[in-house]
């Protein structure tokens, strides 16, 4: 699946969040960064599969081509970093 991320956070009543980043370099940041997830260490391979997916949003944040997998994998760290509000836009955009 192709997922456009290059859209902005809105808050609680649609409104565009001008001063947050747009949510594909959000989710590429905290993809970069991720260390732990529900207070655990990732694996190398997690931390890896992570890395390459956030060039992936970086490189081309209008369209992320994702597996089934991979948005998974998404879903779960996003659950684990991001508000209710931000995370449901993400799952929104993943799963629309």
């Amino acid at each position: 699946m192709t997922v456009n991320f290059n859209k902005a956070f809105t808050d609680g009543a649609g409104n565009p969040l001008e001063s947050s980043p747009n949510i594909g370099t959000a989710i590429a940041t905290r993809l970069f960064n991720l260390d732990k997830m529900d207070g655990v260490c990732v694996s190398a391979d997690e931390k890896y599969r992570a890395y390459s997916l956030s060039r992936r949003f970086s490189d081309s944040p209008d369209a992320v081509n994702l597996t089934t997998e991979e948005a998974a994998f998404i879903k779960k760290v996003c659950a684990d970093t991001f508000t209710a509000g931000a995370y449901g836009q993400i799952v929104d955009l993943i799963e629309g």
